[in-house]
């Protein structure tokens, strides 16, 4: 599966769904079960500060998918450039990016653009089964 857009009005109603989608995702890519739990809350929290931080009333851009080895999330608003760096992220509408740091196994702003928020999350097996490791996959 490559990168999914996905677009929702920004409004905090929509994070729950966001959270849902992003999560469907993962789990059709392979993405391990004891991961999943970790991006839900990962997404969560930068879905709500996209949503809270930025006032233009534009809709709460995501894009998702299996990129390098690794699920991203890509979490995209023109407010989310107004942060001087990783370390100045305010912790709106939740625990914030050190929660964030704490789940995904890369955070980052791309350089070439300060307006969107980067989640990578490691794939160990992307073996095209859901759920099924190659050791457990029947031979044959």
């Amino acid at each position: 599966m490559g990168l999914v857009e996905l677009q929702l009005p920004r409004n905090a109603a929509y994070v729950g769904l966001a959270r849902s989608i992003v999560t469907a995702g993962a789990r059709l890519d392979g993405m391990a079960e004891g991961r999943l739990e970790d991006l839900k809350i990962a997404v969560s929290e930068a879905a709500a500060y996209a949503i809270s931080a930025t006032a233009d009333g534009g809709p709460l851009l995501l894009a998702f998918g299996v990129h390098d080895d690794a699920f991203e999330v890509h979490v995209l608003g023109p407010l989310l450039s107004a942060a001087e760096g990783l370390g100045e992220w305010p912790a709106v509408g939740g625990m914030g990016l050190r929660l964030i740091e704490g789940l995904a196994d890369e955070v980052r702003f791309p350089e070439e653009s300060r307006s969107q928020l980067v989640l990578r999350f490691a794939m160990a097996d992307l073996g095209g089964v859901a759920g099924v490791s190659a050791a457990s996959r029947p031979a044959g």
